[in-house]
């Protein structure tokens, strides 16, 4: 067994959080065996078990799972520490982009961060590094780990004050609204629709506004405030013929549209945005509205029949609902 092997697992042994614990494995990896660490650790670990000390030996076990966690992380920062600088923060970037990929996103953080204190960076690498992890944001984000994953974009040194990044600070209050939504702070994640909604009008970019606008009624839907999300789903409609938009998301619009009236208590109007879907996007046959928008938990099922009342009573709308 190596002894500098040993003395690491002793200091992770002595550790006094997981902070430092992996602090202490990064500033160690490039003189590690990995797999003679491992080994060390178990040894310890099944030692303590003989001794009677259950504690210790999970805490043994513990670094262990650590150690094996960070394993690619590890080599990959061993690795960064060789390499020139003019290929060393691409294939930081590169590595990390892997580990998201692979669905590591605390991995490439480690690796990003490591990266950070180790390595000298010029502007545009610490940018580069900035996109890095705000991937790793957006990943924490699909991983249900919303609230991470905003603590990690508040931790950014973001500068989108020039009026050039202004499509980037579109998409970020975007990403920002998705993340309190997930929450359920539907407050605060409408706050930063209408941010990203300001900037996308300002650039013209019409895919990011179109985005933007469904994200903001749909989070009106999410409350349970469905006449909001029937005024700015109208409103979308509106004008997503003078935008240019595709088919599929004038369809989407529609969709959504008809799904915000059933909730608001309104399946005539509902219908009607359905039947302009199947219009719209030529097809003809039978098929369930819900298909083409879906349903939000709790609300009226779109393939549920009229109600007696409506059925029964000759529509007399002036204008049409959608």
């Amino acid at each position: 067994m190596g002894e500098r092997e040993r003395r690491v697992a002793a200091l992770l042994l002595g550790a006094e959080d997981l902070q430092r614990a992996q602090q202490l494995l990064f500033q160690h990896a490039q003189y590690l065996d990995l797999d003679l660490l491992g080994e060390e650790l178990l040894a310890v670990q099944r030692q303590f078990e003989a001794d009677g000390q259950p504690r210790a030996a999970a805490l043994a076990g513990f670094h262990l799972t650590l150690v094996q966690d960070r394993r690619d992380a590890l080599r990959a920062a061993d690795e960064l520490r060789t390499r020139e600088p003019a290929d060393t923060w691409q294939h930081i970037e590169r590595q990390a982009e892997e580990l998201i990929a692979a669905g590591a996103p605390d991995a490439a953080l480690d690796l990003v961060r490591d990266a950070a204190r180790t390595l000298a960076a010029d502007s545009y690498a610490a940018g580069r590094l900035l996109g890095v992890q705000w991937l790793i944001a957006e990943a924490l984000h699909h991983a249900g780990r919303s609230r991470e994953g905003l603590e990690l974009l508040d931790s950014l040194d973001l500068d989108l004050t020039h009026p050039a990044d202004t499509l980037v600070r579109t998409r970020l209050h975007h990403l920002r609204g998705r993340m309190y939504r997930a929450q359920a702070a539907y407050e605060h994640a409408r706050a930063e629709f209408a941010r990203a909604l300001d900037a996308a009008r300002a650039v013209g970019s019409v895919p990011d506004e179109l985005t933007v606008r469904l994200a903001l009624a749909e989070s009106y839907l999410d409350a349970g405030r469905s006449r909001d999300a029937v005024r700015e789903l109208r409103r979308l409609v509106a004008r997503a013929g003078s935008w240019g938009a595709g088919v599929e998301d004038r369809a989407t619009a529609l969709g959504r549209l008809g799904t915000a009236y059933r909730a608001a208590g309104d399946p005539a109007a509902a219908r009607a945005c359905h039947r302009r879907v199947l219009k719209l996007t030529g097809d003809a046959g039978p098929r369930s509205p819900a298909r083409c928008a879906p349903q939000r938990p709790g609300s009226v099922s779109a393939t549920s029949p009229p109600t007696p009342a409506t059925s029964a009573r000759p529509a007399r709308r002036t204008r049409r609902p959608c």
